[in-house]
């Protein structure tokens, strides 16, 4: 009874497969859950598991950069530990329903920091490993891939959430509420990081997809059509590309990522974008210009 409670419990508060990462589906999302029962009596909020995700890239930021095979391995675990912490906070968030106003931007930003210490010390790590060709250039390529992936399976996958609920608008109008909010903070004294946080996700929101138009569609038609296209982004979204960098350093074979990262993903995410293209264009019903 209570193994059946502990896995409706786990069913309550995931999402299911089609709207996940496969990486976070299978691997992290469960190894998190477990670190959520483990903490759940203690006095813990989503920013806090959120911090130590922060501090694990750190770490392993810290051992890659040092450019020794063991070295590697340890940052390679420590990355993911990262992607495990890094499914806490939204887990602990619905199962105490204590999340924070800014926990998007919090999480967003944590993301961020920790990317650029990896690839920036992936680059310093690789420099100081004797190589027939400077493959260290390549980690400024993967920085940007994994960027542009990431971002592009964000988009759709919020596109997909806001017509799942009825609210083909719904991108518009929170964006546009966040707009207000930081007009708002911006009249007042303080508040430094929540503006950061803020400018940043804005920012960010906007390099996804400019607001000029906006194509509508049909939402029944959508829902339906693109609950099976969502999971093909995801197999190059941000958990992906940790998971093969983190197999890549323990095994001290960096070509692994290398060739997933600039050749694997980039000719599956074309090949996604072509599906999705033919797709939406069948069900459009309009092209909104604001």
């Amino acid at each position: 009874m209570m193994a059946l409670l502990s896995k409706l419990e786990y069913q309550n508060n995931t999402k299911e497969f089609r709207l996940e990462e496969p990486f976070d589906f299978l691997i992290y999302r469960p190894l998190a859950y477990l670190i959520v029962k483990l903490t759940y009596k203690m006095p813990l909020n989503p920013n806090h598991y959120s911090f130590v995700a922060l501090i694990w890239a750190l770490v392993g930021s810290y051992f890659i950069a040092q450019g020794e095979k063991l070295d590697f391995a340890i940052g390679g675990v420590c990355i993911i530990l990262f992607s495990v912490f890094d499914c806490c906070d939204g887990m602990i968030a619905r199962m105490k329903k204590n999340g924070s106003k800014w926990g998007t931007q919090i999480d967003m930003f944590v993301d961020l920091i920790s990317n650029i210490a990896i690839y920036s010390t992936l680059f310093i790590g690789l420099k100081k490993q004797n190589h027939d060709f400077p493959i260290e250039y390549f980690s400024f390529l993967c920085a940007i891939c994994i960027l542009i992936h990431a971002s592009i399976y964000h988009y759709y996958k919020k596109q997909f959430q806001h017509y799942s609920s009825g609210n083909p608008d719904g991108r518009i109008r929170e964006l546009n509420a966040w707009r207000r909010e930081y007009d708002q903070l911006k009249k007042q004294k303080g508040q430094y990081f929540e503006k950061f946080l803020l400018f940043m996700f804005l920012k960010f929101s906007n390099a996804q997809k400019s607001d000029d138009s906006v194509p509508l569609y049909d939402a029944e038609k959508y829902t339906k059509v693109n609950i099976s296209i969502l999971p093909l982004w995801a197999f190059v979204a941000g958990s992906s590309h940790l998971t093969f960098l983190s197999l890549a350093l323990m095994l001290n074979e960096m070509p692994i990522y290398l060739y997933f990262a600039l050749v694997v993903s980039n000719l599956w995410l074309l090949l996604v974008y072509f599906i999705q293209s033919n797709v939406n264009s069948s069900i459009l019903l309009k092209e909104k210009v604001l």
